[in-house]
C-alpha cells in the first residue's frame, strides 16, 4: 500500500450472512477501503468479543452484543450494525438513505425478515451433510471449522464433547492451532473467568 492510499477499515464478518453480504455492498459500491476477517458461526462472535475488548455492540431482535458485521475504524471508532455501516459508507450522498420512510423499511425488513430468512438458511444446510464443512473451505478455511476448542466440563464446558486424545492427529492439530491463537485464547480465559465461575 502506498502513503497516498487510505488506510483499510476492518470489517468482522459471518462470510456467508446476508446482513453482511449489506454491509460488504455498501462499503463497494462506495468505494470505502476495508479488510475482511470473515468467520464461521460462533467464531464470529469471539472475533467480534476479541476485537471490540469484551464490549460488543447491543443487542436487538435480530441480534445479539456479538454479532456482525463489525466495522472497526482506521480512527478505532466500532461501528457494530449493518444499518450503520451502511449509513457511514454513504455518508456524502444524500440519496442513498433518501428519507425517514426508507430507514423505516429498512429497519422493518432488517428487523422482521432478516432473522427468518437466516433460520431458513440454517435449516437448509442442516439438512445437507457437508454443506457447512464446504462453505468453511469455501469462505474461512480450516481455523473456523469444527468446535475448534473442545472444551471440556472442568473448563466451564455445558456439555461433553470428545476427548481430544481420542481425536486423530489432524483434529488434534486444529485444536492445538484454534486453542493458540489469540481468539481461542480469549475463549478460553472467558470460559475460566466468567463461566466456570457461575457453575455449581
Amino acid at each position: 500500500m502506498s502513503e497516498d492510499e487510505p488506510v483499510p477499515h476492518r470489517l468482522i464478518t459471518l462470510a456467508f450472512s446476508h446482513y453482511n453480504e449489506k454491509a460488504r455492498w455498501a462499503l463497494d459500491r462506495y468505494a470505502v477501503p476495508y479488510r475482511e476477517e470473515p468467520h464461521m458461526p460462533f467464531v464470529s462472535s469471539l472475533a467480534v468479543a476479541l476485537a471490540t475488548r469484551g464490549r460488543g455492540g447491543t443487542a436487538d431482535r435480530a441480534s445479539s452484543r456479538y454479532s456482525t458485521p463489525v466495522l472497526i475504524l482506521n480512527d478505532r471508532r466500532v461501528l457494530t450494525d449493518s444499518t450503520d455501516i451502511l449509513r457511514f459508507a454513504g455518508r456524502r450522498d444524500s440519496s442513498f438513505l433518501p428519507s425517514g420512510e426508507v430507514t423505516e423499511l429498512v429497519a422493518h425488513y432488517g428487523d422482521r425478515l432478516g432473522p427468518y430468512t437466516r433460520l431458513l438458511a440454517y435449516w437448509h444446510l442442516g439438512r445437507h451433510r457437508g454443506m457447512i464443512e464446504q462453505l468453511a473451505a469455501d469462505n474461512v478455511g480450516r481455523r473456523d471449522l469444527a468446535p475448534g476448542l473442545c472444551l471440556t466440563p472442568e473448563e466451564g464446558f455445558g456439555a461433553i464433547l470428545p476427548d481430544r486424545a481420542s481425536l486423530d492427529e489432524e483434529a488434534q492439530s486444529l485444536i492445538r492451532e484454534v486453542r493458540t491463537h489469540p481468539a481461542g485464547q480469549f475463549a478460553l480465559r472467558v470460559y475460566a473467568e466468567e463461566r466456570r465461575r457461575v457453575l455449581p
